[in-house]
């Protein structure tokens, strides 16, 4: 993740607009996380479930924009098809932009199971989303 995160730094090359956060999406996911980690474990567990029906890696958009959805095809789906093997349980993308992903309870449940046993809670993020990140950019990375 350092690499790919050191590759967005390294890219920021143009003196006269300075820093662009909006062209370095890992560095800006990653500071978030750090930034909303939850001291207290319930606190940091009950966070987390609250971004899992809005978790960006879910929501793909529509076949108008085929060149985005063809590589959300090509690295969230992996992630996402990862997750539910892990789980053993669907994990729904969408097309729509509203809304929220209303995900089978025992989905859920799952999801909060493996958030109840990490050890730390400073290793739970406030949002769901980082654990995909995590995933994505190994798959980047490492794949």
């Amino acid at each position: 993740m350092a690499l790919a995160i050191a590759a967005e730094w390294d890219a920021q090359t143009c003196a006269k607009r300075g820093i662009e956060p909006a062209t370095m999406p890992l560095m800006t996911l990653v500071s978030t996380a750090i930034d909303q980690i939850q001291f207290d474990r319930e606190t940091a567990i009950e966070n987390s479930m609250k971004y899992f029906p809005t978790d960006s890696a879910l929501f793909h958009t529509d076949d108008t924009d085929r060149i985005l959805l063809s590589k959300q095809r090509q690295h969230l789906n992996p992630a996402v098809r990862w997750m539910s093997r892990l789980l053993r349980k669907e994990i729904p993308t969408t097309s729509s932009v509203s809304g929220r992903i209303q995900h089978a309870p025992e989905t859920t449940a799952a999801i909060e199971s493996i958030l109840r046993k990490m050890v730390c809670s400073l290793y739970i993020s406030s949002s769901f989303y980082f654990i995909f990140l995590i995933t994505i950019v190994c798959l980047f990375v490492v794949g």
